[in-house]
């Protein structure tokens, strides 16, 4: 296991995309709110927030940053948007992220079999891969936990992830992150660059920043 200070969540961000799959949202919320920050020091952030938790978290928690960007589209509106970001002739970002692909299956229109959805999925993720290539910036999917049958007829239940294969196939790196009360729990599911289930810890407070000052923030 290795430790990482928040700085070094930057070693998890590769070319292409990276997927979180968190254990709950506490969990997305703070990690992704360091991510965004360390990134923020590089350039502008794009960060398409379906379900709003993580725009809600930065309301609580009292923070604005300057370049960030955040898309907050609904419902029927996701393609629309995600087909006006992909519209960027000269995209400039230091990161992409889509949070979450949880969301988007429940929210995205017209389509109700669990093929047609991956199929949709699959389709934006190359798009908005080769956006983000085009400004040499890396892409942060999350997803979440959950359980499904493992056979059909059966009461077995086994651990799953919305866009599981799509996800698989699209990512260049995936990671599973879990919390307890102090730390936070990264583990190495698929990566390029490293050794599959590799454990990184991250200590579970945030810190924010305003005028130059920190103030550290508890639930």
């Amino acid at each position: 296991m290795k430790r990482l200070e928040n700085s070094g969540l930057e070693l998890l961000l590769t070319d292409g995309i990276s997927t979180f799959l968190f254990d709950q949202p506490r969990t997305r919320d703070i990690l992704m709110l360091e991510i965004v920050k360390e990134r923020l020091q590089t350039g502008r952030v794009v960060y398409i927030d379906l379900d709003t938790s993580f725009t809600a978290s930065l309301i609580i928690r009292k923070a604005n940053y300057d370049n960030l960007t955040i898309i907050l589209p609904k419902g029927h509106e996701v393609e629309e948007a995600l087909l006006v970001l992909l519209s960027w002739t000269t995209p400039s970002m230091s990161l992409l992220v889509l949070d979450s692909v949880t969301t988007f299956n429940q929210i995205i229109g017209g389509l109700t079999s669990f093929t047609s959805k991956n199929r949709k999925l699959g389709l934006y993720l190359a798009l908005l891969r080769g956006l983000a290539s085009r400004a040499s910036a890396p892409i942060v999917v999350t997803s979440h936990w959950g359980y499904a049958r493992a056979k059909r007829g059966t009461d077995d239940w086994t651990r799953h992830y919305s866009g599981g294969r799509v996800l698989d196939h699209h990512s260049s790196n995936i990671y599973s992150a879990n919390m307890n009360d102090e730390e936070i729990s990264i583990k190495v599911i698929k990566s390029h660059q490293t050794q599959k289930d590799e454990i990184f810890l991250v200590k579970s407070e945030t810190f924010e920043s305003k005028n130059g000052v920190a103030n550290k923030h508890t639930d």
